[in-house]
């Protein structure tokens, strides 16, 4: 299975992990907790990881 069917998704959940990176800087530098954004960024990288290497979403439930 090649990973190019899934190319365009992972491009967009890196996409939403910078955003999300972003907004969690933004928040802490107002000194709100942004853990639970961080650890969302982070499932978009790992998802978007994943996806490239040809792993299905459905694949990936825990």
């Amino acid at each position: 299975m090649t990973a190019k069917p899934y190319r365009r998704e992972a491009a967009q959940l890196r996409f939403q992990a910078d955003v999300l990176r972003e907004v969690a800087r933004s928040l802490a530098q107002k000194g709100i907790d942004a853990r639970f954004v961080e650890r969302e960024a982070w499932a978009c990288g790992v998802e978007a990881s994943l996806l490239m290497q040809g792993v299905p979403r459905r694949a990936q439930a825990i």
